[in-house]
C-alpha cells in the first residue's frame, strides 16, 4: 500500500503530465502548419521564371527551420506562422496563380507591387 506522501508525489507527477500534453499538440500543430507554409511558398518559387532573384535563395525545404528568416516573409509575434510577404520590386516573373493561399492561413498582408506577374488570385484567398 502507498503511502500518502507517495501518492501525492504520483499525483504531482500526472498533473505536470497532463499540462504538458496541451503543449506538445501545440508544437506538432505549429510545425505541421509551417511545413504547409513552407511547401506553398517553395512550390509558387519553383513556378516562376529563371533567374530568380537572391531574396528567394533562402526559400528551400532545408531551410524549413528559418521559414522566418526567409527572404520577404515576415511572421508574426510569436514567430511561428507567416504573416507578411513582401517582395516588392523584386523582379519575379510567373503566374501569382501558383501561389496556394490555402496553406498561408494567417497572411495578412501580400506586397507584390513591381513585379511581372499575371494570373488570377486563388479563390482560396478571402479578401
Amino acid at each position: 500500500m502507498k503511502s500518502s506522501h507517495q501518492r501525492v508525489h504520483a499525483l504531482i507527477f500526472h498533473i505536470i503530465f497532463i499540462s504538458l500534453l496541451p503543449l506538445k499538440i501545440t508544437e506538432a500543430s505549429t510545425r505541421r502548419e509551417a511545413e504547409a507554409e513552407a511547401e506553398a511558398l517553395v512550390k509558387w518559387k519553383n513556378s516562376l521564371s529563371q533567374p530568380l532573384p537572391y531574396s528567394l535563395t533562402s526559400w528551400s525545404f532545408n531551410n524549413i527551420v528559418n521559414l522566418c528568416n526567409w527572404g520577404g516573409i515576415v511572421c508574426d509575434y510569436a514567430n511561428t506562422t507567416v504573416s507578411e510577404i513582401n517582395l516588392r520590386d523584386s523582379k519575379l516573373n510567373g503566374t501569382i496563380s501558383g501561389l496556394y493561399f490555402g496553406s498561408l492561413l494567417n497572411l495578412t498582408s501580400l506586397n507584390l507591387n513591381g513585379n511581372n506577374l499575371g494570373g488570377s488570385i486563388s479563390s482560396t484567398i478571402h479578401l
